[in-house]
């Protein structure tokens, strides 16, 4: 599933029982990681310009 998007409404009818793992408020938990992560990268990039002037 490499960079695939998908949505899903509710019960799937043709797969009653099958989970796939996805619950309330993982999408705002693996925004916030990547917020960190971004803010990491920005702050390595900020010293890296500082140290180069």
């Amino acid at each position: 599933m490499d960079g695939e998007i998908s949505a899903s409404t509710g019960l799937q009818t043709n797969k009653p029982f099958d989970s796939a793992g996805n619950y309330a408020g993982d999408s705002v938990d693996e925004h916030k990681i990547l917020e960190g992560a971004n803010e990491y990268l920005a702050r390595k990039q900020i010293s890296q310009i500082n140290n180069n002037s």
